[in-house]
């Protein structure tokens, strides 16, 4: 127990580090969107979801962790994407409803 919550904080750590350096890049240069509800879920999910998956050490979820930990860190670094990920889906259903 105690293995993996040092595990989780050095993950933490890491993860705070990388993120404060594309914070300053992002805010230095306004790149940010405003998220809305539905992009910030977006976003959260997917960093919790890598978090758990990266707590997972078995070699079995080696290339699923390896996924969830590179998406997680994408949307933690750079939530535009988050931003993008909505947008596209609300157009998507925009688009469905009007075939019908």
């Amino acid at each position: 127990m105690i293995d993996t919550i040092n595990y989780v904080r050095v993950i933490a750590i890491n993860a705070a580090c990388m993120w404060f350096v594309a914070w300053g890049i992002r805010r230095k240069y306004e790149l940010d969107y405003k998220l809305d509800k539905r992009a910030w879920i977006i976003r959260i999910s997917i960093i919790a979801l890598g978090v758990i998956c990266l707590c997972f050490r078995s070699a079995s979820f080696k290339y699923e962790r390896l996924f969830f930990g590179v998406a997680a860190d994408v949307f933690l670094l750079w939530p535009n994407f988050a931003y993008h990920l909505s947008v596209m889906s609300r157009r998507d259903t925009t688009r469905h409803n009007n075939l019908f």
